[in-house]
C-alpha cells in the first residue's frame, strides 16, 4: 500500500510538472504573439538603456531619486533624437519644396508643347564631354513625342509621389507611437535594470564564471556597436562636408553635421540627407537650365553613394570588431543579416547574436573538454 501511493504521489507529480510546462509553453508562444509587433522596439530600448544607464547612474547620484532621474534620462533621449529628425525634417521641406514644382511644372510645359531644350545648354558641344551629352539629350527630346511621352512619366511620378506622402505620414504616427512606447519601456529598465540582470543570471543553469563571460561579450560587442556608429557617423559629417564644400553646396558644415546626426538616428541615415541635396541641385539646374547646377547635383550623387555611404560598410565591422573583439567579417555576416531580420536594431542584434552563439559554443566546447579530462 506504501508503494503504491508513493507511486500515486508521483505520478502525479509528474503530472502536474508536464502540465505545468505546457501551460508555460502555450502562455509563452502567446506572450510572443502579442510582443511580435514591437519587437524592434523591446530590442532598441533595452539597448538605448544600455547606452545612457552610466548617465542615469550619474544623474541618480546627484538627484537621490530613481523616479527623477529615470524622467530626466528619458527626456534627454528625446532631445537628443526628437528636436535633431525635425530640424532635418523642416530643413530638407524648405530646401527642394519650390525646386520640386519648378521641374514639375517644367516638365508638364515640355509635355504640353513648350519649345526650347528640356536642359539649358550654355556651352559649345567641343568645350567637353558634359556639353555633348547635354546636347545629345536634348536633341533626343526635341519631338513633340518624347515629351508628351515625358510629361505622362511625370504624371505617374507624381500619383507614386502622392501615395507615398499619404503612407509616410501614416507611418510618421506609428513611428512616434513606437518611440514612445520605446521611452516608456526605457524608464523602467533605468530603474529595474539591475534587478533584471541579477535574476536574468539567476534562471541561466550554467556556471558562474561561464554568465561572466556571456555578460562581457554582451557589453563589449553593444558598446562596440555604439562605439562604432558614433565614430562612422563623425567620420561620415567630415567626409560630407568636405565633398559639399566640393561642388558647391551652401554651407557645407551645416549639412555635414546633418549628415552625422541621421547616421546616428534610427531608419534614417546619411542617404536622407545627401539624396535630396543632389536631386535640389538637378531639379534647380533642369528648371533654370544651368547646366553648371546639373553637373553639381550629378557629383554629389555620385559622391554620396560611392564614398558617403560606403563608409560605414568598411568602417563599422573594423571598428565593431576590434572593440567588441569579435572577427569583422562575423561583424559583417551580422550587420548585413541583422538589418534584414530586425530593421535598423539588426545593426547591433545581428553581430549581437552572432558573438553570443560562437560564446556559447566555446563554452560547450570546453565543458566537454573538461568532462573527457576528467
Amino acid at each position: 500500500m506504501y508503494k503504491k501511493k508513493g507511486g500515486d504521489s508521483d505520478y502525479k507529480e509528474l503530472y502536474s510538472r508536464r502540465f505545468m510546462g505546457l501551460i508555460i509553453v502555450a502562455l509563452g508562444i502567446i506572450s510572443f504573439l502579442l510582443v511580435r509587433p514591437l519587437i524592434s522596439v523591446i530590442l532598441s530600448s533595452i539597448i538605448l538603456a544600455y547606452a545612457f544607464y552610466p548617465i542615469y547612474e550619474r544623474v541618480r547620484f546627484y538627484l537621490k531619486s530613481e523616479n527623477a532621474s529615470a524622467a530626466i534620462v528619458a527626456l534627454l533621449i528625446i532631445l537628443l533624437i526628437a528636436l535633431p529628425f525635425f530640424f532635418l525634417a523642416n530643413s530638407l521641406r524648405l530646401e527642394v519644396a519650390d525646386t520640386v514644382t519648378d521641374i514639375y511644372l517644367r516638365i508638364r510645359q515640355t509635355g504640353q508643347g513648350a519649345s526650347g531644350p528640356i536642359i539649358g545648354k550654355v556651352c559649345n558641344e567641343s568645350e567637353g564631354f558634359v556639353c555633348s551629352l547635354i546636347g545629345y539629350f536634348n536633341e533626343i527630346t526635341a519631338s513633340q513625342e518624347v515629351r508628351t511621352y515625358i510629361s505622362k512619366i511625370v504624371e505617374r511620378i507624381s500619383t507614386w509621389f502622392i501615395d507615398f506622402t499619404s503612407n509616410m505620414i501614416l507611418s510618421v504616427i506609428r513611428l512616434m507611437v513606437n518611440f514612445f512606447i520605446m521611452l516608456f519601456i526605457v524608464f523602467y529598465l533605468f530603474k529595474d535594470g539591475r534587478r533584471i540582470i541579477t535574476e536574468f543570471e539567476d534562471v541561466l543553469p550554467i556556471k558562474s564564471s561561464h554568465k561572466k563571460r556571456i555578460v562581457d561579450k554582451f557589453s563589449s560587442v553593444v558598446s562596440g556597436v555604439i562605439y562604432g556608429v558614433t565614430a562612422v557617423a563623425v567620420i561620415q559629417g567630415v567626409c560630407a562636408s568636405i565633398g559639399f564644400y566640393i561642388f558647391g553646396v551652401s554651407s557645407p558644415l551645416v549639412w555635414g553635421l546633418a549628415i552625422a546626426v541621421a547616421a546616428m538616428i534610427p531608419l534614417l541615415g546619411p542617404i536622407v540627407i545627401w539624396l535630396p541635396l543632389a536631386l535640389g541641385l538637378l531639379i534647380s539646374g533642369y528648371s533654370t537650365r544651368n547646366s553648371g547646377l546639373i553637373i553639381r547635383g550629378f557629383g554629389v550623387l555620385l559622391y554620396g553613394a560611392l564614398i558617403i555611404n560606403s563608409i560605414d560598410n568598411f568602417v563599422i565591422p573594423k571598428i565593431i570588431g576590434g572593440r567588441g573583439r569579435v572577427h569583422p567579417v562575423i561583424v559583417l555576416l551580422g550587420i548585413i543579416g541583422g538589418l534584414k531580420l530586425f530593421g535598423f536594431i539588426g545593426l547591433v542584434m545581428g553581430p549581437l547574436l552572432l558573438s553570443l552563439f560562437i560564446t556559447f559554443l566555446r563554452l560547450y566546447y570546453e565543458e566537454s573538454i573538461g568532462l573527457i579530462v576528467g
